[in-house]
């Protein structure tokens, strides 16, 4: 029968933390024991990054979720708070000794120990983009009473117009985009000119970028959402300015969107506009 053993600990405090350490002593290099060096010779380990308010903080890697390049800045993402770091990627994978910091992408450095749940899907961006949609789906169904009644406040539209002429329309252009928004990112391989006639062609969409979205006032749900559909169905960013001729419905149209689809994004209270 095998004996059980515990591991010895011994320790004494010194003066001088220059030399503080850890010494492992061992018959034979095990796995726990390089998961003990690995774990001793990370912890403590921090970089600098920079807080909005342009501050330099002092950021330990073990707290760090995840690092992601973002038009040519990097920045460091903690469980609720982010820090723009003033190295490039690769340098970051030289300074950082913890093994644990796997390059996920070509703009992407992920904590692996801090990974929960990996969810599968045939196509990383599609998937955002339908999680999206379907957010902004969940939302209209939750605040119609609302966006109802601002909609009557503003243009004295009952409650059956309101969800006729306005709501039930986004909500239709968000179940149509769903269901074909797979077909619609597809890449389609297209005829191949006779001077390439050794090459493959195809067209993959792609988004353009960022998108303004001006409403008028007379359909301000309406003609505010369904462009604002269409544009995450894309894959696209969005600055939303709903009509300043309609305030109550614009407001309800900020609340709904700073809720449900952009907790952290920017509200402009001087033109209602919304950064998304």
């Amino acid at each position: 029968m095998r004996k059980e053993t515990v591991m010895n600990i011994a320790e004494r405090e010194i003066d001088d933390p220059e030399k503080e350490g850890v010494i492992l002593e061992y018959v034979k290099f095990t796995k726990e024991f390089a998961e003990i060096k690995e774990y001793v010779r990370s912890k403590g380990e921090s970089i600098r990054g920079y807080t909005e308010k342009k501050e330099c903080v002092s950021i330990r890697t073990e707290d760090i979720l995840y690092f992601e390049a973002v038009q040519n800045k990097v920045f460091a993402y903690t469980s609720n708070k982010f820090y723009e770091i003033k190295s490039r990627l690769y340098q970051l994978e030289e300074k950082i000794t913890r093994k644990c910091m796997k390059r996920a992408s070509k703009t992407t450095i992920v904590n692996a120990d801090r990974i929960v749940s990996v969810r599968t899907a045939l196509n990383g961006r599609l998937y955002v983009r339908m999680e999206a949609l379907s957010r902004l789906e969940m939302a209209l169904q939750k605040q119609e009473q609302i966006l109802c009644k601002a909609l009557h406040t503003d243009l004295g539209k009952s409650k059956t117009e309101s969800v006729m002429c306005e709501i039930g329309l986004v909500q239709g252009e968000i179940r149509w985009m769903k269901q074909h928004l797979g077909r619609l990112c597809r890449t389609k391989h297209v005829r191949t000119p006779l001077a390439q006639f050794a090459a493959k062609s195809y067209r993959s969409p792609s988004p353009y970028g960022n998108v303004l979205i001006m409403s008028p006032w007379n359909y301000p749900v309406l003609l505010t959402l369904e462009p604002l559909v269409d544009a995450i169905a894309a894959g696209n960013t969005a600055v939303v300015k709903p009509s300043a001729y309609a305030p109550v419905s614009a407001n309800a149209l900020k609340d709904l969107l700073e809720e449900w689809i952009v907790k952290d994004s920017v509200c402009r209270k001087d033109m209602k506009s919304l950064v998304l």
